[in-house]
């Protein structure tokens, strides 16, 4: 079997796009979701990708839960182990969600992202 690269072009500079500044900002305290205390990352409620496909605005604030930068949940969603708990979504996420993708598209979303139950 051959090897091929996964990425062949660089990746976009998105650092000067409105909020990114604010979105990398380092950041301690407990992750979202564990409760695990450390270095802290922003991770986006609804994926990036799919706030670009929906003309959105992809460092709002309000997409955004913070987790462990190591801590094992995060790790283990970004590889499919396991998803996020629905019930770590806030207020402003759903508001988020409802404004970029409708009510029933945000109801959709989270159902196939994130633990339900």
């Amino acid at each position: 079997m051959r090897r091929v690269p996964l990425r062949t072009v660089p990746p976009a500079d998105r650092s000067a796009e409105p909020g990114y500044r604010e979105w990398h900002q380092p950041m301690y305290g407990l992750c979202s979701c564990c409760g695990e205390r450390g270095s802290l990352e922003r991770h986006h409620v609804v994926r990036e990708q799919d706030v670009r496909r929906e003309h959105g605005q992809p460092w709002d604030l309000r997409n955004s839960v913070m987790l462990g930068r190591w801590c094992p949940c995060h790790r283990d969603h970004h590889t499919g182990a396991h998803r996020l708990p629905a019930s770590l979504l806030t207020v402003p996420n759903l508001e988020f969600m409802v404004e970029l993708l409708g009510e029933h598209g945000a109801a959709d979303y989270v159902v196939r992202h994130y633990r339900v139950g």
